[in-house]
């Protein structure tokens, strides 16, 4: 029995061997996790927030039901570190927005504070 179902398994096409769907499913998830962790993130940076308040909002998330944050990465240097590579991301994008452009224009304020 156990040849029979390897030459099933063996003849199936890669995307729907049934190790194959498991691994997408773990990984999907994974992914979940990775973007609640960024999101998480960025409302911190946005926000002018501590990366201290980090460990929080994820205690929070899950004491609101989400159950996809996960164990790992919930620190202030992870949370440096997803604001960093959201930083980087969002400056390739906008340099590249620049370097397509046809043109530019830059506007300034010459007023003063008082």
């Amino acid at each position: 029995i156990m040849a029979w179902s390897k030459m099933i398994v063996a003849k199936q096409p890669v995307p729907e061997r049934p190790m194959h769907q498991a691994v997408l499913r773990m990984e999907q998830k994974k992914v979940d996790q990775m973007c609640i962790l960024f999101r998480s993130a960025y409302y911190l940076a946005n926000r002018a927030r501590p990366f201290t308040d980090f460990p929080h909002i994820l205690h929070l998330q899950k004491a609101n039901g989400l159950e996809r944050v996960g164990e790992t990465y919930q620190n202030d240097k992870e949370a440096r570190n997803f604001v960093d590579y959201i930083a980087k991301s969002i400056h390739t994008d906008l340099a590249n927005e620049v370097k397509d452009s046809s043109f530019v224009s830059v506007l300034a304020d010459g007023s003063t504070d008082r």
